[in-house]
């Protein structure tokens, strides 16, 4: 499994620092599956690193892209260097499509819709689960585990909001 953190990556505020940044994150992803990081900048060390990894372990690579959306985030008020992070991180997710044979999954995570930012025109066969029924155990929370867990703050707010029947939506 290739998991890139691009929330890892410090608030920085150019694309030329994220140009760094992102190098470092892919070839941390290498040493952690020990496979050496090769190649002169973060889109073919991401291109080989999938490569190696099925080399290595003899099966298509599954890659995690958590907070893909986060570089951009930090640059949103910036329009300029946002079109430069929007096309780094567009021909750095372009290597997803590239390597579809030696991928078994993807999964990539993040707070903004993959249409609004534009880096994944090169990905046709995207599938959002954000709302799918059949995902919100997996990778949310369940009813049962938010009046459990957070009881507390349930309690606070149905003080102020008329009852428990009108803050939570079952």
């Amino acid at each position: 499994m290739i998991k890139l953190d691009m929330s890892e990556a410090p608030d920085e505020d150019t694309a030329k620092n994220y140009t760094y940044t992102i190098k470092n994150i892919v070839e941390a992803a290498a040493r952690n599956l020990s496979v050496k990081s090769r190649g002169n900048n973060a889109v073919s060390m991401f291109k080989n690193l999938i490569d190696d990894a099925k080399e290595k372990y003899g099966n298509p690579a599954v890659v995690i892209i958590d907070e893909y959306d986060n570089p951009l985030l930090n640059v949103v008020d910036n329009k300029e260097e946002f079109e430069k992070v929007r096309n780094l991180l567009r021909n750095f997710y372009k290597v997803v499509e590239m390597n579809e044979k030696n991928l078994r999954i993807t999964f990539i995570t993040g707070i903004t819709k993959f249409a609004q930012m534009s880096v994944f025109s090169a990905l046709n066969n995207l599938t959002d689960i954000t709302l799918d029924p059949e995902y919100t155990a997996l990778l949310g929370i369940t009813q049962e585990e938010l009046e459990k867990d957070f009881a507390d703050y349930i309690d606070k707010w149905a003080k102020e909001y008329g009852g428990k029947k009108n803050t939570l939506i079952n």
